[in-house]
C-alpha cells in the first residue's frame, strides 16, 4: 500500500435477506416507533425455511443437485430491530474480534453478477472449501456492509457424508462477523464446502467492491467502471470470507458483467469471455496462488492496455486507463518490466505469478494497492503526461510503482501474521522501493534523497511529545520510522541484510 502525498436478479436469488448488517438509525426516531417494531418482531420470531438450488460453480464438483439447504432468515432482535426472520439469536456466539482457530479455508470459488448503472449492484455465490482443524459446532466469518443481504447458507461434506445443518444464525455487527451454529460438530481434520449466496450494492467509499468514473473526452459521456480495494479488513464488504491476514487461500473467480467491458483479476482469464443469452458476458480466471484475503483485486471497466514482455523472462506486463490517457502509462510500463525482473534477482525468487497488469484507477483513496498481479493505482501515481508533467511527478510514478512491486514478495508471498507487525511489511517496502527506482534510473539518485525526505520526516515527527513505538497502530510516524530503520540496517551490513532477505523470502 502507497499512501499519496499532502436491477436485475437472473440468479433467483431470495430477495428477503437471512444476514444483513444492521443499518444506523437516525438520532430521532422516537422510543414509541421502536417499541411498536419490537412489538412486530416477536410476530415474527420463530418460522424455518428451506430451499434447493443446482449445483453451482463449486470446489470438488460443487454441491449436489437438489441436495436440501437450510435457509435462515436474519431475525429482528432487541439489537436490530428493524430486521425480520428466524432462527437468530440477540446475543454472538463468539465474542473475540479474532476469528477461532478451529477452521482454515483452503479455497473461494467466487460467483459475481455485476450490473453497474443504474443499478450498481450484484449477486454473489462464495463456496469456501473449509479444513475443521477442531472439533465444533460454530462457523464464524467475516460480512459488512448497509447493503449486504446474506439470502442462504448450507454445509456440505467433501467425504459425501451427511454434513452439519446450519441451524442458527447471529450477526456481530461491531467485530464484522456473521455466525452460523451447527446441530452437531464437525469433524477434525474432515473438509466442508460453506456455501453463501448474497446481494450487495457497489461501495461509494472507495473501500470494498465499489464504483468509480471518469468523464470521456471524446464526447463528454460520463464512463462507469467497478474496482476494488481490500486492505486492510474490506474483503468482507465485497463477499463473506475469512478476512485475516494469515488465512490463505486460493481464489476461483469468475465475473458476469456487460459485454461491452472487460474484466482482470489477480489470474489471466480462462480463453475469452462466454457470451450469455441475456447480451453479457461470463469471464473465468485462473485459480490463484494462496493468498490473504486483503489482496484479491478485480476490475471492471473499459479501460484499454498497453503491454510490453520483461527483459530477460518475458513475462506479460501491462499498464491499463482509459484508452485517451493509457499512453500515458507508458514510462510506468518500463519501470515496472524492468524493476520486476531486478526484485527476482534481489529477492532471489521469481515473480510467482504469469502477468502483472498495472491499473490507473480514476476514484482512489490511497497512492496505489498492492494486489498480487492486479496492482492499482491513483491515476496520478502511475500516469505522466510527457509534455506537462513534472521531473518530480516522474520520480514519483517510478518510485510508486517500485514500491508496489515489493510488496509482490515481501508483504504477498511473506505476509505478517497480524497487522500489528504491517510496519514491517511497508517499511521494507519503502525501503527496497529505493533500490528498484535507481536501478530503471540512476540518473534520480532516489537513495541520495533519503536524508533530506523520509529520514529528517521521521526525525521531527519522533521528537514530538505524542510519538510512539513503531509496533502499534499504523500511522504516517511510523511509516518515516520504520522505513528508517532499514536504511540504517542497509548502510551498516548490506551484503550480511541481503544474504537474510533472501533466506526469509524462500520461507
Amino acid at each position: 500500500l502507497q499512501h499519496t502525498p499532502v436491477a436485475s436478479n437472473p440468479r433467483g436469488i431470495m430477495e428477503e435477506p437471512f444476514l444483513k448488517p444492521k443499518p444506523r438509525r437516525a438520532a430521532s426516531v422516537s422510543r414509541w416507533f421502536i417499541a411498536a417494531t419490537l412489538g412486530v418482531a416477536v410476530l415474527f420470531a420463530a418460522t424455518a425455511v428451506t430451499a434447493t438450488w443446482s449445483s453451482g460453480p463449486g470446489v470438488d464438483g460443487g454441491i449436489p443437485q437438489g441436495q436440501a439447504a437450510h435457509m435462515l432468515g436474519v431475525g429482528l432482535d432487541t439489537a436490530a430491530a428493524d430486521r425480520l426472520g428466524v432462527s437468530t439469536v440477540s446475543e454472538p456466539f463468539w465474542t473475540n474480534i479474532r476469528l477461532p482457530d478451529t477452521l482454515k479455508p483452503l479455497n473461494y470459488t467466487i460467483f459475481l453478477d455485476v450490473y453497474l448503472e443504474p443499478s450498481f449492484s450484484y449477486t454473489g455465490t462464495v463456496d469456501v472449501l473449509i479444513e475443521c482443524l477442531k472439533e465444533t459446532d460454530l462457523i464464524v466469518l467475516h460480512a459488512k456492509g448497509d447493503n449486504m443481504s446474506v439470502t442462504s447458507t448450507s454445509l456440505h461434506s467433501t467425504s459425501h457424508d451427511a454434513a452439519p445443518r446450519v441451524s442458527s444464525a447471529a450477526v456481530h455487527e461491531a467485530f464484522e462477523q456473521i455466525q452460523f451454529k451447527l446441530d452437531r460438530e464437525m469433524d477434525a481434520g474432515e473438509k466442508y464446502i460453506l456455501r453463501v449466496e448474497f446481494q450487495q450494492k457497489l461501495s461509494k467509499s472507495m473501500t470494498g467492491f465499489y464504483r468509480s468514473s471518469y468523464v470521456r473526452p471524446s464526447d463528454g459521456a460520463r464512463r462507469w467502471l467497478a474496482t476494488t480495494h481490500f486492505e486492510p479488513t474490506d474483503a468482507r464488504q465485497a463477499f463473506p470470507c475469512f478476512d485475516e491476514p494469515h488465512l490463505k487461500a486460493k481464489f476461483s473467480l469468475t465475473l458476469a458483467h456487460a459485454a461491452s467491458l472487460v474484466a482482470l483479476s489477480n489470474m489471466p482469464a480462462i480463453g475469452e469471455p462466454e457470451a450469455t443469452e441475456e447480451g453479457r458476458a461470463v469471464t473465468s480466471f485462473d485459480e490463484s496462488v494462496t493468498m490473504s484475503t486483503y489482496l484479491v483485486a478485480f476490475v471492471i471497466s473499459d479501460f484499454k492496455p498497453i503491454q510490453r514482455t520483461s527483459p530477460k523472462r518475458g513475462l506479460e506486463v501491462r499498464v491499463w486507463a482509459p484508452e485517451h490517457q493509457v499512453q500515458q502509462g507508458k514510462l510506468a510500463l518500463d519501470a515496472a518490466a524492468m524493476i520486476l525482473e531486478f526484485f527476482e534477482d534481489f529477492f532471489g525468487q521469481p515473480f510467482p505469478l504469469p502477468k502483472c497488469d498495472l491499473v490507473a484507477i480514476p476514484d482512489f483513496a490511497a497512492g496505489a494497492m498492492e494486489n498480487w498481479g492486479l496492482i492499482t493505482y491513483r491515476s496520478t501515481a502511475l500516469l505522466v503526461d510527457p509534455d506537462e508533467s513534472s521531473t518530480s511527478n516522474r520520480e514519483w510514478v517510478i518510485s510508486v510503482v517500485s514500491h508496489e512491486l515489493a510488496h509482490q514478495w515481501f508483504g504477498n508471498l511473506v505476509t505478517m501474521e497480524w497487522w500489528d507487525d504491517l510496519w514491517l511489511n511497508e517499511g521494507f517496502a519503502s525501503y527496497v522501493q529505493d533500490l528498484g527506482a535507481d536501478y530503471f534510473d540512476p540518473s534520480m539518485r532516489v537513495s541520495d534523497q533519503f536524508s533530506v525526505t523520509t529520514l529528517t520526516t521521521a526525525l521531527g515527527l519522533d521528537a514530538l511529545a505524542t510519538t510512539h513505538p513503531i509496533a502499534v497502530t499504523v500511522t504516517e510516524t511510523k511509516e518515516q520510522k520504520r522505513c528508517s530503520i532499514m536504511t540504517i540496517l542497509r548502510i551498516c551490513d548490506a551484503p550480511h541484510a541481503r544474504t537474510h532477505t533472501h533466506t526469509h523470502t524462500r520461507r
